[in-house]
Order: structure tokens, then sequence, then C-alpha cells
């Protein structure tokens, strides 16, 4: 059975999210046309609380050098370990966000330092080359942000979204080559055309969501 993992980074508020409301279109038709198929969502903004800590760097020292972890350390590894797992066994990926500062919100990037670990997402062979684990899997980003980025009459701006750039360069260290993205961006230079916009990006993923 298909499995697809959502990574949801938006903190839960009243307002309405324009990156949720995205990804909300683009999983009501996927469910739609993949009735069979499981669908885990991760809020990550909520949970979960394990960042690459001082007891987190710790557990990757032990774990090279073959010492004994703590007890502590044995409860975090094995909640560590959970996460991985997971992404691991999943076959699609939807990582949902608004741009922050040009970048991904942090719960989000520590998320994804918390999945990339070796040798269960990537490793090194012995050439010391990178070597991705993970393949014939696919992912989705799904990005809103007030300005323009991907315009196609601003193309320096594109340059300034290192989140999505980010992401795609750590799946590809990980072995997942099909990588796809959505934006839906321009709503605070642009406000009297701010329900086109969204109408716009909702039609994109509906698309996409079918074939995905």
């Amino acid at each position: 059975m298909t499995q697809l993992l959502a990574i949801i980074a938006h903190p839960k508020t009243d307002k309405v999210s324009t990156s949720i409301k995205l990804y909300q279109n683009f999983i009501r038709e996927y469910q739609e046309s993949n009735p069979n198929d499981t669908i885990i969502e991760r809020y990550v903004s909520e949970e979960p609380r394990l960042p690459f800590d001082e007891t987190a760097l710790s557990i990757y020292n032990k774990k090279a050098s073959g010492a004994k972890f703590t007890r502590h350390e044995r409860a975090i590894n094995v909640a560590r370990q959970l996460y991985v797992d997971e992404f691991v066994t999943t076959d699609k990926y939807v990582f949902v966000n608004p741009m922050y500062n040009f970048f991904l919100p942090a719960e989000m990037k520590s998320y994804l330092d918390l999945v990339m670990q070796i040798p269960d997402t990537f490793e090194y062979d012995n050439h010391s080359k990178l070597q991705g684990n993970l393949h014939a899997k696919k992912a989705l980003h799904l990005q809103s942000s007030g300005d323009r980025f991907h315009s196609a009459d601003i193309i320096q701006m594109k340059e300034l979204d290192l989140g999505n750039r980010y992401l795609r360069t750590i799946f590809n260290i990980m072995g997942v080559s099909d990588f796809q993205n959505i934006f839906i961006e321009g709503m605070d230079f642009d406000p009297d055309n701010t329900q086109k916009i969204l109408n716009q990006g909702y039609k994109k993923v509906q698309n996409l969501a079918r074939v995905f």
C-alpha cells in the first residue's frame, strides 16, 4: 500500500493560512484519486520536540563509537528513530510551509535534521562519495509567500528562495530526484488579485494531485 507523508510547518492559529489552504486543496483531490493510500500528517510546528541538541549529538557520537547510551538517551533515540523509520518507509512526501525570511520555518529545518540520518536516508560509499538510500520515491513542496520569487519577469528573485533550493538539495542527497514544487505568492504586492492568485494555485495542486 502506498504511503504519503505530509510535513506541515505552520502554527495552528485562527488566521487562514494560504499554505495550508493550498495543501487542503491538494490532499482532498489526492484522496479522491487514491482512496486506498495511507496518509500521515505531521504538524511539525507542534511536534516532534526532538531538536538536534546536546542529547542528539551525544547519541550520534555514541552510535559512531559504540558507547552505551544513558537511560534518557535510549528513550530519545527510540523516539527519534520512529520518525526516521516512518520517513524511510514512505513513498511520497509533501512539504507544506509559508516562507519565513527567505527560508523554511525553523521547525521544518529541525525535522529535516532529525530524518537526515546515516545510514537510514543517506551515507558515504567506500570512496567517500555521498550516496542516497531513498529511491523510486517522489516529493512535492507547497509554499506560500507574500512576495514574488518565481515570476518569469523577476528571474533574480528565484535565487532568494533559499528554502526551496535547500529542500530540493536535501532530497537529491537522499536519492529522491522526482521533486516538484508549486508556489502561491505575490498576494502582498497585488492584493486586488489575491483570490485570483489563490484560485490559480488551487487549480495547479488539484491537477497535480490526480497524477502524483
